[in-house]
This record gives C-alpha cells, sequence and structure tokens, in this order.
C-alpha cells in the first residue's frame, strides 16, 4: 500500500512539473507577443484554454507523423481543431513554425520567423483576435534526421459566454 502511494505521488510531481513547465513557454510566449502588440498599437491578447488545447493538438499531430501543414493528419482545419474544443469563434487565425531542437524551443525563435513573415505578422498583429493558444511539441524532423519543434499559435475572438483568460 506505501509504494502504491508513493508511485502515485511521483507520478502527480513529474505531472505537475511538465505542466509547469508548459505553462511557463505558453505565458513567455504571450508575453512576447503582447510586447510585439504593444509595440504596434494593438491590445494585449490573453491565454485561453480550449485555444491551448487546439494548438496542442495540432503541434501534437504535425510532430508525430513528421508534417507542418495548418490542414491535420485527419483532414481538419484550424477552424475545426478549434470547435473540437468547443471554441466558437467570430474571428480566427493560425500560425504555425518548425525548427531543429533544441534552439528552436526558445519562444524567440519561431516568434522571430512569425513577425519577419508577411501573414504571420498579420496574425500577430490582428486587432480583431483577443485570445491566445500555444503549444510546441517536439519529433522527429520532416527528413527524418535529428528533432525538431514543431509550434502553433491559434488565435480567437470567441462568442463563447464561459471564455476565461488563464
Amino acid at each position: 500500500m506505501y509504494s502504491l502511494r508513493l508511485v502515485a505521488l511521483i507520478a502527480f510531481a513529474v505531472l505537475a512539473h511538465v505542466a509547469l513547465a508548459q505553462e511557463a513557454y505558453q505565458r513567455e510566449m504571450l508575453r512576447q507577443v503582447n510586447e510585439f502588440r504593444q509595440r504596434n498599437g494593438a491590445r494585449p491578447l490573453c491565454l485561453e484554454r480550449r485555444l491551448i488545447t487546439a494548438a496542442e493538438v495540432h503541434s501534437r499531430d504535425m510532430a508525430a507523423r513528421r508534417f507542418m501543414d495548418h490542414t491535420g493528419s485527419n483532414g481538419k482545419s484550424p477552424f475545426q481543431r478549434m470547435r473540437d474544443q468547443g471554441y466558437q469563434f467570430s474571428n480566427a487565425a493560425e500560425n504555425i513554425a518548425f525548427g531543429s531542437a533544441p534552439g528552436f524551443n526558445d519562444v524567440a525563435r519561431p516568434m522571430n520567423s512569425w513577425i519577419n513573415s508577411a501573414g504571420h505578422r498579420r496574425n500577430l498583429l490582428n486587432a480583431q483576435l483577443k485570445q491566445l493558444g500555444v503549444a510546441r511539441a517536439e519529433g522527429a524532423c520532416r527528413n527524418g534526421r535529428g528533432r525538431c519543434v514543431y509550434w502553433t499559435q491559434v488565435f480567437g475572438t470567441t462568442r463563447n459566454t464561459d471564455a476565461r483568460c488563464l
């Protein structure tokens, strides 16, 4: 009985550590996005749990299947992934990126890529978007050599009355 409790406690500690680490990079991404928006006259975004989940689903899919596309391996669009999480949007957008690990684990790397791309930059600065979900997942690179990090940013403005900023 004691060993079962110990195993449960260790498992909880490991999961809590993973959740905190994940939250740290998500909050850093939010900070950098909002700093960029502020410098360019746009209002700040907030993190939203359903958008985070939609981003996690897509980053994990891309990492597991070694591809980079807005359409998932199951044929779903970013908008379908948001709806799957119960997020009813009036406006939405998605940015994706990938690069070699470990360097691309750093939030600044994908942010710089998106800032320097006209379409991604438009999403970052879109004043109609109010909330953000972000995720990263590590997997084999598309060419099968080495490890890559696959990033997804999901932006939205919701019609949900239960939407809350994290």
